[in-house]
């Protein structure tokens, strides 16, 4: 599975990093396309649909690779070859991601202590601070020290949002004129764990 996820994390939804079927269908070649079929369940080659991401078909063949070889998670460590912070969020006790450019392996504990967050709240912290990268707007004013400090005292974004009247000073201010920003740019950073790709659906 770490195959197919190093060489599909090069693409997103963003525009400037949009990759075709076509180009992962060259990048992934002959051989790993056959790996696919025998291992994911991979009818033909139409890897993503418009509104999916690279991240999204990650998630899945590794979730159909599992289920294919008849494992549940807990009978399996997962690991995602990426440079790509977002699958952060997806950090656990059997998941990890290896970054192979910097050599290193974070877990949930280096997660935080890299980002001051654990990785069930990336999501919001990227919904906070934003993503140049991945045309994710944030909430501007608000920045990485701010956003780990807020999700520290509220556990979430929306219990954040629900308790403007406890925040104080710059960072209420930022939250109160971008409400509907911040929630945009929590779907955006959240990556779908329940996308179905066009050739992982069931034949008709």
């Amino acid at each position: 599975m770490t195959r197919i996820a190093q060489i599909l994390s090069t693409g997103s939804y963003v525009p400037e990093r949009v990759v075709t079927n076509a180009e992962i269908d060259a990048m992934l070649g002959e051989a790993t396309s056959d790996w696919l079929v025998a291992n994911v369940g991979i009818r033909e080659r139409r890897w993503m649909a418009p509104e999916q991401t690279t991240s999204d078909l990650i998630v899945e063949a590794s979730r159909r690779a599992l289920d294919k070889a008849g494992l549940s998670p807990e009978q399996l460590n997962l690991i995602i070859v990426s440079t790509d912070k977002d699958f952060a969020q997806l950090i656990g006790d059997q998941v990890r991601m290896l970054d192979t450019f910097r050599d290193v392996s974070y877990d949930a504990e280096l997660v935080r202590k890299k980002w001051g967050v654990p990785p069930h709240q990336f999501v919001d912290y990227l919904a906070l601070i934003g993503d140049k990268v991945d045309n994710i707007p944030g909430v501007p004013g608000i920045g990485a020290k701010g956003a780990s400090q807020l999700l520290d005292q509220f556990g979430t974004l929306d219990n954040m949002l629900a308790h403007l009247d406890q925040i104080q000073g710059k960072n209420r201010k930022c939250l109160e004129e971008n409400v509907e920003t911040a929630r945009m740019s929590q779907e955006l950073a959240r990556i779908n764990c329940q996308v179905e790709a066009p050739s992982m659906r069931p034949a008709s």
